[in-house]
């Protein structure tokens, strides 16, 4: 499949599966040196894996290629893998700022968090936070400093609770993008009367970005960083080399056709980004050849979110609410049953392919 070429009204570029873009990607992570970071792969074997966010996770594009590939990951035992829940929350942020405009009250994690953590008792967290928190205006230092005493509530309240955590940092804001799909842009003097979305915003996100990175040098998170209980992965320039080197080819090409909200393809890269750092970069071209894993995966996943999101309670209106939490998981047991089969269906499948290719070598 070739990639849709962006003219004046650019649209989400193409499926996941456009080897273009995929290339894109996998080049753009191999250039930022992602993977040479990491000295062992991540197995969560049997374990819980919890994911929170803002509408970006909720969407969970990136999450469910990261379950697809623990699956295969752990295909010698399917069994063992790991039961990832996402309850990503739209509009939610760290610190619960809103911007004049906004139809109602931005959700404040804090809020919920630790009714999650008692409720589902996760081994492992993942966070992604900012791209709501700077509230789409000028970089402000109390703002910033909002974020980053949310920030540090989150990781204190998460390792406190025993789990582990890997704060990724918020992905970048395209103005490029979203001017070229044709959507408004403030000047910071509109955007500050509460005139739209700040042109300039991405460099209030590149500040936060860096704050995230900090996390794990800071003293009081020493020791567990140094334990592997705190760790942070950067989805930002993962995302932004992507974007550049498509916009080589086609100038007004963007994963975020809204400045904010990936495309699928833009979840394909935040997902290359965890799965390198997290040395399990082999299983992401994986996830593509094995679709149908991917797709049982989407499904049990949104279906426990909806049901988790609803158990815990949250404070955003426009959530409809999701059914019971034992009907979700007795559905997301049954999918579960069909997972395991399908992962074995690619083994075996990767096995002959595998056969072929040597038949075929040896007989050259």
């Amino acid at each position: 499949m070739t990639t849709r070429v962006l003219q004046s009204a650019p649209r989400p570029l193409g499926r996941l599966t456009s080897p273009l873009l995929l290339a894109v990607a996998f080049a753009s992570l191999s250039q930022s040196g992602v993977a040479e970071e990491v000295a062992e792969r991540w197995n969560p074997q049997s374990q819980t894996v919890l994911f929170v966010g803002d509408s970006i996770t909720y969407n969970g594009g990136y999450i469910e290629i990261v379950d697809a590939a623990l699956r295969l990951a752990n295909a010698a035992a399917p069994a063992t893998a790991p039961n990832v829940i996402n309850i990503g929350l739209g509009s939610e942020t760290v610190c619960g700022m809103t911007e004049p405009g906004h139809p109602f009250p931005r959700p404040n994690v804090q809020g919920r968090l630790q009714r999650a953590l008692n409720a589902i008792q996760p081994d492992h967290v993942v966070a992604c936070y900012g791209m709501n928190d700077g509230i789409y205006q000028p970089y402000s230092p109390s703002r910033e400093q909002c974020y980053q005493n949310g920030m540090l509530r989150l990781v204190r309240d998460v390792l406190a609770s025993g789990a582990t955590l890997t704060v990724l940092t918020p992905p970048p804001f395209d103005a490029v993008g979203r001017a070229a799909s044709g959507k408004p842009l403030a000047t910071a003097e509109e955007s500050l009367a509460g005139g739209g979305l700040f042109e300039g915003y991405d460099e209030v996100l590149r500040r936060y970005a860096e704050f995230v990175e900090s996390l794990p040098q800071r003293p009081e998170f020493a020791a567990a960083a140094a334990a592997g209980q705190l760790t942070t992965v950067d989805i930002r320039t993962p995302m932004i080399e992507a974007t550049e080197t498509l916009r080589a080819e086609q100038p007004q090409a963007t994963f975020t056709p809204d400045g904010i909200h990936p495309t699928p393809e833009g979840h394909a890269v935040m997902a290359d980004a965890f799965l390198q750092a997290k040395g399990l970069g082999e299983f992401a071209s994986a996830v593509e050849e094995a679709a149908a894993v991917r797709t049982l995966s989407r499904s049990r996943l949104r279906r426990l979110r909806d049901a988790w999101l609803t158990e815990i309670g949250h404070d955003h209106p426009r959530i409809k609410p999701g059914p019971p939490l034992a009907t979700a998981q007795q559905e997301a047991a049954a999918i579960d049953d069909s997972l395991r089969s399908a992962v074995e269906a690619w083994t075996a499948d990767r096995t002959e392919q595998r056969q072929d290719e040597a038949a075929e070598s040896n007989a050259r």
